[in-house]
């Protein structure tokens, strides 16, 4: 049986047609949850157990707070919400805190509250909903994990924001059966000066990076701003690289 990624939101900001990234794998597991989370039914939302974070910024983590008020007691178990203790702690200080939001990691009491926050480990395999899922670090402006998501046949690789990365690069090329990358270029070249500040990726750096990966492989850009993408795309296009490169589209469905 194939395991299928459904791409809810994959744009860099908002506007009508553009959702912020969230991306859910077979019925039960998100990995992150921007603005993309809202499009799920209430009978969709109360199927998700695990919800694995790459970082603490808002467009990865706004829907949360909404989806725990909203199904939180509709469910017998809490939402698990997974991350680095950096993601976990931004998230109980600033939001969860009784002011932005209530506490819902106590409420409506300790004993079965909404949500369950849980640490998790740069490159200790977690096995959700079917499938493996391995966390490492990526180059961005807070501690932020890209995860590789793994069936028994093929693995993806969603790298989440970033720039630059070692870590990146290195899981790449140590994967043997890569069915697809995804990876943030938010910028065209023109802002490069602000993609470098906010370690995000533009056109020239993502392609000078792409020359260390050893394998040619199908690439998906994602986290574009809104109203760049096709520039983004056509950028890159124009130099030359032995990949297959295509922008990540809302609504996108990938099997593995």
């Amino acid at each position: 049986m194939s395991n299928v990624i459904n791409i809810l939101g994959c744009a860099g900001s908002i506007d009508k047609n553009s959702h912020t990234t969230c991306i859910r794998i077979n019925d039960s597991v998100l990995i992150d949850a921007g603005t993309g989370l809202l499009s799920l039914t209430t009978d969709e939302l109360k199927k998700i157990d695990s919800l694995f974070l790459t970082h603490s910024h808002i467009d990865h983590i706004l829907a949360l707070p909404l989806m725990a008020d909203s199904v939180g007691n509709q469910r017998e178990n809490p939402i698990e919400v997974m991350g680095c203790s950096e993601t976990l702690s931004s998230l109980q200080k600033h939001i969860f805190n009784g002011l932005i939001w209530p506490d819902f990691s106590i409420l409506p009491n300790k004993e079965k509250p909404y949500i369950k926050f849980k640490e998790i480990l740069s490159n200790h395999m977690i096995n959700k909903g079917g499938v493996s899922i391995l966390p490492f670090y990526v180059n961005h402006t807070v501690k932020c994990f890209g995860y590789k998501i793994s069936s028994n046949n093929h693995s993806i690789i969603f790298s989440a924001d970033t720039g630059p990365s070692k870590n990146l690069i290195e899981m790449i090329n140590k994967t043997n059966n890569l069915k697809a990358i995804i990876i943030d270029v938010s910028f065209t070249d023109e802002k490069s000066k602000i993609a470098v500040a906010s370690k995000h990726f533009h056109p020239s750096n993502f392609l000078a990076e792409l020359k260390k990966i050893k394998n040619k492989q199908q690439i998906y850009i994602t986290h574009a701003k809104p109203g760049n993408e096709k520039t983004i795309l056509n950028e890159i296009n124009s130099m030359q690289n032995k990949h297959n490169i295509e922008a990540l589209k809302q609504g996108q469905t990938i099997t593995f």
